[in-house]
């Protein structure tokens, strides 16, 4: 068997990090060997290479577009696999009324050198479909909005300036007998 060694001024020293201060890439504070990083510097090292998914081109009933699942998972997966970030989704409660479907879901997000080393994002995803397919848009909902708020991930949307009207009429006083 041929065993290589590195010199031991060449060594670095495991419990040292240097900070780096990088012009090129100013999210990264220090440059550590991936095995070395927790799950928050996994996840802030994928929030460096990941800042924005593009909506579909498609409109939802000719009035607004949106970012699907797919561009989702397609935008922040090579990045999970790069850091080392598994993903584990889980239903942890299941309600169906109609066609309404409600998932409550949790997704676990797992540093692969450190299996205990996880953050739980706890999530809920809603789902119509008068056939069978409110479970899964329910999912699908809740595990796409987990990753774009979890990794900080722009679309384009502003929930917040979307017209909602509001009804802030005051309730009618009651009626004397």
């Amino acid at each position: 068997m041929h065993k290589v060694t590195m010199p031991e001024a060449e060594a670095p020293e495991p419990d040292v990090v240097t900070p780096i201060q990088d012009e090129a890439s100013p999210t990264s504070l220090y440059k550590l060997p991936k095995k070395w990083k927790n799950i928050y510097q996994r996840i802030l090292a994928v929030m460096a290479d990941v800042s924005y998914v593009q909506k579909e081109d498609r409109k939802v009933n000719n009035q607004y577009t949106f970012v699907s699942h797919d561009a989702v998972i397609a935008k922040i997966r090579p990045a999970l696999i790069q850091h080392g970030i598994a993903v584990i989704p889980t239903v942890s409660q299941f309600k169906q009324e109609g066609n309404n479907t409600i998932v409550y879901y949790d997704v676990t997000l797992v540093n692969i050198d450190k299996p205990d080393d996880v953050v739980v994002v706890r999530t809920i995803g809603y789902g119509v479909d008068p056939q069978d397919k409110g479970p899964g848009k329910a999912m699908s909902y809740a595990y796409k909005y987990a990753m774009l708020k979890v990794f900080c991930l722009e679309t384009g949307d502003d929930p917040e300036r979307d017209n909602i009207e509001r009804n802030d009429a005051k309730p009618a006083p009651p009626k004397a007998d």
